[in-house]
């Protein structure tokens, strides 16, 4: 026998439509509750934005109160170097800023000769830093002195500006200053055509540079020696100072100080590299002090100022 089956009943409509208002109702319900609770979580109520405002109106009144006085009673600026120097008055940097840091801040404006001071400062010691001696670190092309005893300044000045060509011109890249007397300005002129060159330069004192070579093992002598050569502006000052004893002096100097002195002027004569020697020897001792090969080659062409006449500025004022 087939099983008894049960009949569906059909849905009331009337119970479809009670059921839909129902849900409708329901979710109605969930709508209006959800727009009472939303502005709590999103903003402040109404008395919280007031107290927001009261509080900055007070702070702000409080500054004003607390720095009021004080912004005013600022002094101006005077600068205790240079007192002859008209400033701009001090401004307050913020009163806001002021309260957070406990203090009042005041912006000063920056004395312009103590700015020019600085530079000039900063100048000086990177110049003694690239060998130039501290004596000499005002010196230029244009405040080299050249009249200050008048019976030599006419030579002063015809050296003076011979060197000025050769700076601009080079046609050998050597400048040779010498002369038997110390305190002349040989080194002056010497630093003041250096300097013409720009930063990138480099002074060595001769005797205190062969001292320093001579107590390096021979790899750091070598590359101590590469890095000379390869300067873009070089002064060796006091050439042929060093004392060297006697059979090295009966030859004329130190054989090795010879060798060490044609690798780099060798070198900077093949690259055109401006070089600058001064020393107390005449041209026969300076000639003496290097090798054939490299007299030879820095010979043709090269600016030989002779300063054998000129007098001692050192021993004229004492010094």
């Amino acid at each position: 026998m087939s099983p008894e089956t049960n009949p569906v009943e059909p849905f009331d409509p009337a119970q479809v439509e009670a059921l839909k208002r129902v849900v409708e109702e329901r979710r109605e319900q969930i709508r209006l509750r959800q727009a009472r609770e939303e502005p709590k979580r999103s903003a402040p109520s109404l008395n919280g934005i007031e107290t927001v405002i009261e509080r900055a109106r007070a702070a702000s009144e409080y500054r004003a109160i607390k720095w009021e006085q004080r912004i005013h009673r600022a002094p101006a600026t005077h600068c205790t170097r240079h007192p002859e120097q008209g400033m701009a008055k001090d401004e307050e940097r913020s009163a806001f800023q002021s309260e957070r840091l406990g203090t009042l801040t005041i912006v000063h404006y920056q004395c312009p000769l103590c700015l020019r001071d600085e530079v000039r400062a900063k100048e000086e010691r990177r110049l003694i830093a690239r060998g130039i001696p501290p004596r000499s670190v005002k010196v230029t092309l244009e405040t080299w002195e050249t009249g200050w005893e008048p019976t030599a300044a006419p030579q002063r000045v015809q050296a003076l500006a011979e060197v000025r060509d050769w700076c601009v011109r080079r046609p050998n890249p050597f400048l040779i200053i010498l002369g038997h007397s110390g305190g002349t300005g040989k080194t002056a002129l010497g630093v003041a055509a250096l300097r013409s060159f720009g930063i990138d330069i480099r002074c060595l004192e001769f005797r205190d540079w062969m001292n320093r070579l001579t107590g390096l093992s021979l790899d750091e002598r070598q590359r101590s020696l590469e890095d000379v050569r390869g300067y873009p502006a070089l002064m060796i000052d006091d050439f042929g100072n060093r004392y060297v004893g006697k059979k090295d002096a009966e030859d004329g100097g130190n054989a090795w100080e010879r060798d060490a002195m044609g690798s780099v002027l060798n070198f900077r004569f093949e690259h055109r590299l401006p070089t600058i020697l001064t020393s107390n020897h005449d041209r026969v001792q300076f000639a003496n002090k290097l090798d054939p090969r490299t007299v030879d080659r820095i010979g043709a062409g090269r600016l030989v100022i002779d300063a054998s006449m000129w007098p001692s500025r050192r021993a004229a004022d004492g010094i």
